[in-house]
């Protein structure tokens, strides 16, 4: 029997069941162009359903392997239905990873080669709906008070027909390779809702209002045809509300261009996955002539390999994704700023960002996004106990989840463990090390004082300031520090590319003996820059750096600069009265050691004769601590320190002013408190005074 894919397989040297593969993904751009034409009901449903058994069954023969994706779907069903404990999520969790652990090793105890496509792959996408699916449904049953807003926006009050479930289980996009989403985004591209999401722009606000008024009399009208009301949109509303959004325009645009683009993209990384892929494996590291080459080519070769083994990554997630924005599953609403349309619901990867990422958090959250999403929801978050952040525990068992969800070989372990470790290791360098080149650079020993929240008030006719000072701009971040944080960039970057490449090695060698070769011969670099990047933190070097260049510092340094930077910005106060008896622990203390600059530039008062001193028992309830109260004798008696002068006269005349200096003097206590600095026992002794 003739079979086109045996011999376009052999004239292109392409194993027979990546044949079939790119061309299921390829037949689902035609096939998504005719999802979009089908009536907004149950039809969706059952062509989904259709063209998945198509690519299962007709094409990859995989008849074994849909008994068992049925054999998922439909345990899950029932435990959703029957079991409404708290524990259902996790039950579900357990019964379709374990039955996917159960493929996993059927897959390693026969040795069945990666080249050969059978079911776990699209088992491993299932089992993230179906999960996803359980904790949606959970979510539903819990007090709304108790979600975060991802969950209260996918949360199911209800479970939905079991055709519309198997609709969304084998949605063809997304059969083989992913990406997974959530029921309530499938359900609303079914019911053509997906469209009505909020816009940015006045004129799309408009069309958007137009789109909800006339669903919501076309829901009127349906209630009145139909006694007893309507638990779920029957088919008459849905038809009458196609016929609204396309009478408002129909599909957003944008949706060819955005999804044949993605085509492109993918057959690119194909092609060159073709032509250059068997020309740099990780299996070429292995082979006897591996010493023959230099370390320098080595190195190199090695980080080919990386490369080219994600060239078929990319292919096929920009393929799949393509497929999903041209049935509409992509739509993410409207850019703010432009006003064009958003495809990028379900991206699963983006190339860029992880070609150039500078740490292994970028990294992450860009390689297979959905994935990640998954393994936040479902796994990191909800292990983590309610009332605690996540920490390194709930990390190391996200991990290890992926790992275990990628397959039983000790390969994935390794990759996985080391994928923490490396997290870890980043959260350090970005806590540590990255604040050190976003600080402002030391300040100079003797500043101006400069404000750039507001100007400074004028001074009042009867205080001039002695010295005002002279303005000067923000301190900007010197160059070098900029040369370092450029630097810093370019070192995260190489350190992620190094790191990468050298640990993928264990994705694809998968057996722990070709793994620990790999690693032998490449000298373990990548464990040895692990190393030195923890003993980098463990040895103070942040710290250390920070001396070395002049920038940053440990954190109790930096509050110290702040609180420096901050008392010469208070040197100058052109308000009458400086802050009164505010230094009166300053001043006090400046005198004993024979310095005469005070905190606050003084102005020249003149001493009015001061009213009788308050009652010693008032002050005795008011000042705390052993406070000597202030009389005309002791004024008098220390007014021959500059600094007693103008502290005994800012009382005063804080009591002579009434509420106006009482409340300018307040606020510029506040404004002391606000930076850090310690409140003294002279600020008591006017506070009481402006108080009686």
């Amino acid at each position: 029997m003739f079979d086109p894919f045996l011999s376009v397989s052999s004239a292109l040297g392409t194993p027979p069941d990546h044949i079939k593969l790119i061309f299921c993904l390829l037949a689902s751009y035609p096939l998504s162009s005719l999802y979009v034409k089908l009536p907004t009901d149950a039809t969706r449903h059952y062509y989904s359903i259709s063209v998945a058994a198509f690519f299962l069954l007709g094409v990859l023969r995989l008849y074994w392997g849909t008994a068992q994706l049925v054999f998922s779907i439909v345990g899950t069903y029932l435990l959703v239905c029957f079991n409404r404990t708290e524990r259902m999520p996790w039950l579900v969790f357990a019964f379709v990873m374990g039955h996917l652990t159960i493929s996993h090793i059927y897959r390693t105890i026969y040795a069945i080669d990666l080249d050969v496509i059978e079911i776990t792959g699209s088992q491993m996408v299932l089992v993230m709906k179906l999960s996803q699916f359980a904790f949606n449904v959970a979510d539903g049953r819990r007090d709304v008070n108790d979600l975060d807003p991802i969950q209260l926006s996918h949360r199911l009050t209800k479970v939905p027909g079991l055709h519309s479930f198997l609709g969304f289980c084998l949605f063809f996009p997304s059969i083989l390779v992913g990406p997974s989403f959530e029921f309530s985004l499938y359900h609303s591209l079914v019911n053509g809702t997906l469209f009505l999401d909020p816009p940015s722009t006045p004129n799309q606000a408009a069309e958007k209002k137009e789109r909800r008024a006339s669903l919501k009399h076309e829901e009127e009208l349906e209630k009145e045809e139909k006694a007893g009301g309507v638990g779920a949109i029957g088919a008459k509303v849905v038809r009458r509300t196609n016929a609204a959004v396309g009478a408002v325009g129909g599909l957003p645009k944008g949706r060819k261009r955005v999804a044949y683009v993605h085509m492109a993209v993918g057959l690119f990384f194909l092609a060159l996955y073709a032509v250059l892929g068997p020309k740099a494996t990780y299996t070429g590291v292995l082979d006897d002539s591996w010493w023959d080459y230099g370390y320098g080519f080595r190195l190199l070769y090695v980080q080919a390999c990386g490369v080219m083994a994600r060239t078929k990554y990319y292919a096929v997630w920009e393929l799949t994704e393509g497929a999903i924005i041209l049935c509409g599953l992509g739509f993410n609403g409207y850019d703010s700023v432009t006003g064009r349309t958003r495809w990028n619901r379900c991206r699963n990867v983006d190339v860029l960002r992880i070609e150039t990422a500078e740490n292994y958090k970028v990294l992450f959250d860009n390689w297979n996004m959905r994935t990640s999403v998954w393994l936040r929801e479902c796994v990191y978050k909800r292990v983590t106990p309610k009332g605690k952040k996540p920490g390194f525990k709930s990390s190391m068992i996200t991990f290890l989840t992926s790992a275990f969800w990628h397959g039983t070989q000790p390969g994935y372990y390794i990759a996985f463990v080391h994928g923490g470790i490396l997290t870890a290791l980043a959260k350090q360098f970005r806590r540590n090390v990255r604040p050190l080149l976003l600080t402002t650079p030391h300040p100079h020993p003797h500043p101006h004082p400069t404000s750039s929240s507001s100007t400074p008030p004028k001074p009042t006719p009867s205080s001039t300031p002695s010295s005002p000072p002279t303005p000067t701009a923000t301190p900007h971040p010197s160059l070098l520090q900029d040369l370092l944080k450029r630097l810093y960039d370019l070192l995260g970057w190489l350190f992620v590319q190094l790191t990468l490449n050298y640990l993928a090695s264990s994705f694809l060698l998968l057996d722990l003996s070709s793994c620990l070769k790999f690693f032998k011969r490449t000298l373990f670099y990548g464990d040895v820059l692990i190393l030195l990047g923890f003993g980098f933190i463990k040895m103070q070097g942040p710290k250390k750096l920070g001396r070395a260049f002049g920038v940053g510092g440990t954190r109790r340094e930096e509050r110290k600069r702040r609180l420096s930077r901050s008392e010469e910005q208070l040197a100058w106060d052109p308000i009458g009265g400086g802050g009164g008896g505010g230094e009166g622990e300053g001043s006090a203390s400046a005198s004993a050691s024979g310095t005469s600059t005070p905190l606050r530039q003084q102005p020249e008062i003149v001493i009015s004769p001061p009213p009788p001193p308050p009652p010693p028992t008032l002050l005795s309830t008011v000042v705390p601590g052993p406070t000597t109260i202030p009389t005309l004798s002791n004024i008098q008696s220390a007014s021959s320190s500059p600094s007693a002068s103008a502290s005994a006269s800012g009382a005063v005349k804080a009591k002579g002013k009434g509420s106006d200096s009482s409340s300018s003097a307040a606020s510029n206590d506040s404004e002391w408190d606000m930076v850090g600095g310690k409140e003294g026992m002279g600020d008591g002794v006017e506070k009481a005074v402006e108080g009686r």
